[in-house]
Order: C-alpha cells, then sequence, then structure tokens
C-alpha cells in the first residue's frame, strides 16, 4: 500500500501486475518485472486506455456487441478493414 493506492512488487522488488494510484490524477496501470505496458487513466476530465507494448483489444463476448455513444472522432486514426462500408457517410 502507498500513500495514494497499492503498488504490487514481485521477489526481485520489480514493479509487477497492478499499480493503483488514487490521487489527484487517478491511473491503473499494468507492470511486467518492473516494466509498464499499460494502462487506464484520468486527468482533466479524459479517460486514457494506453498499451506501452502491444495492440488494445476492444471485443464483446459471442453474442454481445460493441458500442459507441456520442461523438467518435477519427480524425487522427489509420483504419484498416477489407470492406468499405465501415466507414459511414454522413446523412
Amino acid at each position: 500500500m502507498s500513500r495514494n493506492g497499492f503498488i504490487s512488487y514481485n521477489l526481485w522488488g520489480e514493479k509487477n501486475g497492478v499499480s493503483i494510484d488514487s490521487g489527484n490524477f487517478s491511473s491503473l496501470d499494468f507492470y511486467y518485472r518492473g516494466e509498464k505496458r499499460g494502462g487506464l487513466s484520468q486527468a482533466a476530465a479524459n479517460i486514457s486506455l494506453q498499451s506501452t507494448m502491444g495492440d488494445i483489444i476492444v471485443q464483446a463476448s459471442t453474442y454481445g456487441k460493441t458500442q459507441f455513444r456520442g461523438t467518435v472522432d477519427f480524425t487522427d486514426a489509420i483504419g484498416k478493414r477489407n470492406d468499405s462500408s465501415f466507414w459511414m457517410k454522413k446523412g
């Protein structure tokens, strides 16, 4: 336990597993052998999901669906898909 949350360590004293910081800018970070792999953080009314090592996968269950609500901004996105119907046209 730390003053602002929880930090897990392995036998070698390296951050390993989950680190939770509930300070002014809250975060949930994932570590493996002292190396940050990614996390979920909150700052300035924004929620950020980040990976430092690999892909970010958003996946619903077999019979579920993935939904976006509100404005989705793809301005800085690079999309890859075989089917062009993904990119919707404005009304």
